[in-house]
């Protein structure tokens, strides 16, 4: 077995926890009493998508020619982090109320992870080599300050207006990076 499938062994079991985590919640909509709340439900969307291309993007670290336990550390704390941002969107303590209210409350933590998860993802990429950097071009790198400043307004304002405004913006870009960059892998 080669490191590369060793180490992502318990990356790949926490990543499946978090989509068991969102599918679960998702499930809960159907028989809760809490309101839905369409923003809450583009954010469940765009965890659902980041764990499942996070999975896709992370194959690259297969040619990582030295696994170091600080790497290895490095990869379990960014599916971590994937995980608790999607644990943030359905927490055990909704009872009765609306996950708007919900969301509103723990969106400086859900927007922190966020932050972090834009930091390890540009480190990720920097794992990946020199070429793989430039592959991702400019626009990554404008992206991933756009993801900051996003990500910072939404830490300090409980707008709802803002928060939709930012659901979407986020939503929608991850999906046209992941449908233009991930059609394949070499």
């Amino acid at each position: 077995m080669a490191m590369f499938d060793y180490a992502m062994i318990l990356a790949s079991i926490v990543i499946g926890l978090a989509l068991t985590h969102l599918m679960q919640g998702l499930a809960s909509l159907i028989t809760g009493k809490a309101k839905v709340w369409w923003v809450h439900l583009l954010w469940v969307a765009y965890m659902m998508l980041t764990s499942v291309s996070w999975w896709w993007w992370e194959y690259t670290l297969r040619d990582l020619a030295v696994w170091t336990y600080a790497v290895y550390v490095f990869v379990l704390l960014y599916a971590f982090g994937i995980y608790l941002a999607s644990a943030l969107l359905f927490p055990g303590d909704v009872d009765g109320n609306s996950y708007e209210d919900c969301f509103l409350a723990h969106r400086q933590w859900f927007f922190a992870l966020q932050l972090g998860l834009q930091f390890v993802d540009v480190v990720d990429s920097a794992l990946k080599g020199p070429a793989h950097l430039k592959a991702l071009g400019v626009e990554y790198f404008i992206a991933t300050v756009a993801y900051v400043v996003l990500a910072l307004v939404g830490i300090a304002t409980p707008r709802r207006s803002v928060q939709a405004f930012i659901a979407v913006a986020w939503l929608m870009y991850q999906i046209s990076w992941v449908a233009r960059l991930f059609q394949t892998m070499q």
